[in-house]
């Protein structure tokens, strides 16, 4: 028994301060968890974005130094080694001895689609260039990868390709206009764009690169 001038708390009290108490817990409980999956959201986005960042470095590295070296042989009268249509491009560009064994390399890039259900991909194919083998490229079947060729794949989840060229500038050039199909000679300019599948979290930026060789005409 409790004295005559002694305070407690009634089975009431209790049961309303429990059930505030409960309360406030699931609100609690329910902030951590919706905090976590923001977190966990933003850290996808982020990662998403740090990827396509990447890959658009590793394009415009190539793509800037794009040209067409002299050939040599019989193969130098039927060999375009510049071509490029809305969903691949092949060129030959300088690769700084700093990324691997320096020169001139031919790359492809280039849709693939997916076998099955899967989604098409963006992938990159690159060799060694030859000028009395200019052909090596297309016998690239991919496989282990050296710094003397190999394939690897950019990006996955990819709905639609679309490159495009722009004509230079210059005597003997009209008004520039984006083409969907290149060969022979390097454009001033290359666009790509590229379309996530629904639901990938990845946006592509615009992406456009002025060649080189755009400055010497």
């Amino acid at each position: 028994m409790t004295g005559k001038g002694s305070k407690g708390f009634t089975f009431i009290e209790l049961l309303v301060a429990l059930t505030l108490f409960g309360l406030i817990s699931i609100v609690v409980m329910g902030g951590l968890r919706f905090g976590t999956r923001v977190w966990e959201t933003g850290e996808t986005r982020a990662q998403a974005a740090a990827e396509v960042e990447a890959v658009q470095g590793i394009l415009r590295r190539y793509l800037v130094q794009a040209r067409v070296p002299l050939l040599v042989g019989r193969e130098a009268q039927d060999v375009s080694l510049f071509a490029g249509d809305d969903e691949s491009l092949r060129f030959v560009t300088l690769v700084p001895s700093h990324i691997g064994v320096g020169g001139l390399y031919q790359v492809r890039i280039a849709k693939v689609e997916g076998s099955g259900d899967e989604d098409a991909s963006l992938e990159m194919t690159w060799r060694i260039f030859r000028p009395d083998d200019p052909r090596a490229l297309e016998e690239e079947a991919g496989g282990e990868v050296t710094l003397a060729g190999g394939r690897r794949t950019l990006l996955t989840g990819v709905k639609a390709v679309n490159f495009a060229y722009l004509q230079s500038e210059g005597p003997g050039f009209g008004e520039p206009e984006w083409e969907e199909s290149w060969e022979e000679d390097v454009p001033g300019a290359i666009a790509l764009g590229v379309e996530f599948t629904p639901g990938s979290g990845r946006v592509w930026p615009l992406f456009v690169v002025q060649t080189r060789i755009a400055g010497f005409r």
